[in-house]
């Protein structure tokens, strides 16, 4: 358990980091609140250089369906300089329980840094894993340019 609590903290630590360069420039920001449905894939940002960038995101359901089997998870996309689409889920959160969406280490949000090409956009969607239900979630988003 320690181990476990240790790696934690350290990748927590470490990203937390390298996301909060003091010089780092916001490029886009967004929020999405009280939604009931999917998110289709949307561009956050097209960068016309390449470069290294920061996604913080934070999700949480705002109305649990304690009956509900299913989960929200929230999905990116992007292009590094391999020229692969890397794609990731980085969050999820279950729809029969309130409060913020989690990862596979710990409960709140996730600061991701990701090195995007030039003139490739960094997407993401919402999808629901499970049958429809009656919860709900709210989205929220900052994209920084580190360098």
């Amino acid at each position: 358990m320690r181990k476990n609590l240790f790696l934690a903290s350290l990748i927590v630590g470490t990203t937390l980091t390298l996301c909060n360069a003091s010089d780092a420039q916001i490029v886009a920001k967004g929020k999405f609140l009280n939604q009931t449905a999917p998110i289709a894939s949307r561009t956050i940002f097209t960068p016309t250089k390449t470069g290294l960038y920061c996604l913080s995101v934070y999700g949480t359901i705002t109305v649990a369906d304690p009956s509900s089997e299913s989960e929200w998870s929230y999905n990116l996309q992007w292009t590094d300089d391999s020229g692969a689409i890397n794609s990731a889920m980085p969050l999820y959160g279950l729809d029969n329980e309130a409060g913020s969406f989690s990862n596979f280490i710990y409960r709140w949000g996730d600061a991701i840094p990701i090195e995007v090409k030039a003139v490739t956009p960094i997407t993401f969607s919402v999808s629901q894993r499970g049958p429809a239900d009656s919860s709900a979630y709210s989205l929220y988003y900052t994209l920084q340019h580190l360098e």
